[in-house]
């Protein structure tokens, strides 16, 4: 799908960041080849605005400190001049932006580093509405860590599934979850994804958790819009194509 340039004042994009800072928007940045599905999640600690004579808000006085979160469970270095993605989610669309890191403090597991502000931001397309039922085709699946999760839908851009209850404290809105692996008619893609809402199932015992793929390339999402695509074309049962589906009753 293709990718658009948002341009932005520096003003307004400083603004921007000071509210994703107090709103703890979570950043993620990929590490390593992107087959190997390693993101680290990221919040804003510090958005340090150093004028200049009158000078107003510019990628030239603005520095963005970012703090990791938790454990992450893998190991990555941040060395000063590197080139990192940045990606977030705002407004049901993904936002990414490249930068070159300023200096890093790395003690450990706990890493900070800092970046200018960047000049622009690129967006990718609001998700499709096309899902796939996997109650209704045996042939989509999908594991976590390789462990079965039970599926309520898939599209293109994201998926509705059932988490045990006893994995609740995994769940926090806008982290990351790792190594999925999605298979459709015997083809399988792994993806990222972030968690944007979680309920609880009528029975108590299930989380309804609703997650926004995360790729890391363009191939990748091309891939898996073909294969939704192609499937529903030969699904008998249209009603998969049914925009804001909710197949089970779930409690807010």
């Amino acid at each position: 799908m293709k990718e658009k340039t948002k341009g932005k004042d520096p003003q307004a994009m400083y603004k921007f960041f000071i509210a994703a800072k107090n709103r703890k928007m979570v950043f993620y940045v990929s590490f390593g080849d992107p087959a190997d599905g390693t993101i680290a999640d990221f919040r804003l600690c510090e958005v340090r605005y150093r004028p200049q004579k009158a000078v107003k808000a510019s990628s030239e006085n603005v520095t963005l400190m970012f703090e990791v979160l938790g454990n992450q469970g893998f190991t990555f270095v941040i060395e000063a001049m590197d080139q990192l993605r940045i990606e977030f989610i705002d407004e049901d669309r993904v936002h990414f932006f490249d930068v070159k890191v300023n200096a890093v403090n790395q003690a450990g597991s706990a890493i900070r580093f800092s970046v200018k502000q960047p000049d622009y931001w690129s967006v990718r397309p609001q998700q499709s509405s096309y899902r796939l039922i996997p109650n209704q085709d045996q042939e989509i699946s999908m594991t976590i860590k390789d462990q079965n999760i039970e599926v309520i839908y898939v599209s293109s851009q994201g998926a509705s599934v059932f988490i045990p209850q006893a994995n609740s404290y995994d769940l926090e809105v806008g982290r990351a979850i790792r190594h999925i692996e999605i298979c459709v008619d015997g083809v399988c893609l792994k993806v990222n994804a972030e968690i944007y809402r979680t309920r609880t199932h009528l029975n108590g015992l299930k989380i309804v958790t609703d997650l926004r793929f995360m790729f890391f390339g363009a191939s990748d999402e091309t891939n898996l819009t073909n294969i939704v695509e192609k499937k529903l074309a030969y699904l008998p049962i249209k009603e998969a194509l049914i925009k804001n589906y909710h197949p089970i009753e779930i409690t807010s």
